[in-house]
Parts: C-alpha cells; sequence; structure tokens
C-alpha cells in the first residue's frame, strides 16, 4: 500500500518540475556553448587518420622485420651478417643522436608503405618502401620530403656536429671484467682487458 502514495508523489514532482521549466522557457535565453552556422566555415576539419602527422621537420626510417633479416643472414653467413648489422647499429645511434640534438622526431616504421598527412597539403600521401632496399630513410624539412640514407646526406643534418655524451669512469668499474675506461688527450677510451 506504501508504493501507490511514493508514485503518487513522484508523479506530483514531475508535473511541477515540467511546470516550472515551461514557464521559464521564454524568459532567458540560454547559451549551451553550441557553434552557430558562421562558426562553422571557421573551424578547420580534423585531419584523415594516417600512420603520420608531418608537421614539423622529421626523419622517417623503414626497418626490415625479422622475416627479412634471417633471409639476409642465410645470404651472407653469421659471421658476416653480425658484422654488418654491428656498423649499421653504430651508424643508426649517431643517427639517433643527432636527431635528438636537433630536436628533429624519428619515425620507425616496420610496414612496407606509410600514410601520411602535411597539413598544407589536401590531400592524404602515401610513401611506399622500395622493396629491393634493407634500410631506408626520409627526411622531411617542413616544406618537402626527400630520400636520404642514414648519414643524413643532402639535409641540413649532414654535418650537425653534435656533442658526445661524457660517460663516468666509475659506471665501468663496477662491472666485472668490463675492462677500464679513461680519457686520453681529451677523448673517452676504453682498454679491453681481455685475451
Amino acid at each position: 500500500m506504501l508504493s501507490k502514495p511514493l508514485r503518487i508523489l513522484l508523479f506530483l514532482a514531475c508535473l511541477m518540475l515540467v511546470a516550472l521549466g515551461i514557464s521559464k522557457l521564454g524568459r532567458e535565453e540560454i547559451d549551451l556553448g553550441a557553434v552557430g552556422i558562421e562558426e562553422l566555415d571557421t573551424i578547420p576539419p580534423p585531419p584523415p587518420p594516417v600512420d603520420v602527422i608531418l608537421d614539423r621537420p622529421t626523419i622517417i626510417g623503414f626497418l626490415p622485420d625479422s622475416l627479412r633479416l634471417d633471409s639476409l643472414k642465410e645470404a651472407l653467413g653469421e659471421e658476416d651478417f653480425y658484422i654488418v648489422m654491428d656498423d649499421h647499429v653504430w651508424y643508426t645511434y649517431l643517427l639517433l643522436e643527432t636527431a635528438a640534438a636537433a630536436g628533429i622526431e624519428l619515425v620507425w616504421e616496420y610496414e612496407s608503405d606509410l600514410t601520411f598527412f602535411v597539413p598544407c597539403y589536401a590531400d592524404v600521401l602515401w610513401l611506399k618502401r622500395d622493396p629491393s632496399a634493407l634500410y631506408q630513410y626520409f627526411y622531411f624539412d617542413g616544406d618537402s620530403l626527400f630520400e636520404t640514407n642514414v648519414f643524413l646526406e643532402s639535409t641540413p643534418l649532414e654535418n650537425y656536429e653534435v656533442d658526445s655524451i661524457e660517460i663516468d669512469a666509475s659506471v665501468y668499474a663496477e662491472i666485472p671484467g668490463a675492462g677500464v675506461v679513461g680519457y686520453v688527450d681529451g677523448q673517452l677510451v676504453y682498454l679491453w682487458q681481455g685475451c
């Protein structure tokens, strides 16, 4: 029996809220922050879904996947493969150090193509990987995109000087068998304590 009076009370409360809302409807304009038709023309459309938006200088690197590396290892032989990869790791480190010092964004891509959007152009552009190249690098300077290499040849960063990171010699002293690190003529030198 108690539920019927509660239903009536709830019904009356709803009627009062509706009556109050209707009475205040014409008195003031409520701004809900809605955009008028004139503002719709000034709002830029959102960028389309792409892999990367190029709006500042950027380096794009296409890297091989594990299947491609395995086939290269079979073609070169294990010893030559690791020599080539060791050199490439060193040059990639120099690329990373240069990009970080210059404040250039890096994008690494493992796929065969990349979609990108440049805000001043209306279309989505595609960058296709050359299937014959193991590694492929592109540089976007803010206006145009062109192919380069791990040394950043033909880019403003080609001869960019980077201050080396100094490593405290005490770090290596705590690692058994790591060797001795010291400075000779201002250069960091690693002296191997092996056979």
